[in-house]
């Protein structure tokens, strides 16, 4: 293996314009979901695997972490296990397993260890999913699903119109 250190790679020599902009922001939301408000939505009790869309976000977006804070206990299964991610991309990579039946209210989630960054090239959404329920009926209990992300839309072209036209 040989490590690289030289290039002619002075600054600006014949280099293409990079874009840097001043215009990326990094935008925060939340959402909160009420397990009484999903079993409605879904017309039955919520069972393991079940899939609960909290946050939904634009084409083009980077998500750079998400979580969770209980707001209310769950209440009714003895065995209730809860996992955040984007379904299409990874199930559970901005949580993994959290013990939501043993957590109590004002917990906040962690990043499991295998977290990454999402990119999502169409719009998504960042998801809960039930992993485990059993022991009871979830009746009631509430998480307040947090994401930060960006959107990575490409700015170098104007597009249709040139600028200051």
């Amino acid at each position: 293996m040989a490590t690289i250190t030289t290039l002619d790679n002075v600054i600006g020599a014949n280099l293409a314009p990079s874009s840097h902009s001043t215009r990326f922001v990094f935008n925060y939301d939340e959402q909160l979901i009420k397990m009484a408000d999903a079993a409605t939505a879904k017309g039955s009790g919520l069972a393991a695997g079940d899939i609960i869309e909290a946050v939904r976000l634009p084409a083009n977006s980077v998500i750079f972490d998400a979580g969770f804070e209980v707001i209310v206990d769950a209440v009714g299964p003895s065995t209730l296990t809860v996992d955040l991610g984007v379904t299409s991309v990874d199930a559970d990579v901005f949580v993994d397993g959290y013990d939501w039946a043993a957590g109590g209210v004002g917990d906040f989630s962690q990043n499991p260890a295998a977290y990454q960054p999402v990119v999502l090239k169409d719009s998504g959404t960042v998801d809960v999913l039930l992993a485990t329920l059993s022991g009871g009926t979830l009746s009631a209990g509430t998480l307040r699903v947090w994401v930060i992300y960006g959107v990575i839309v490409d700015q170098r072209t104007p597009g249709l119109v040139t600028l200051k036209s």
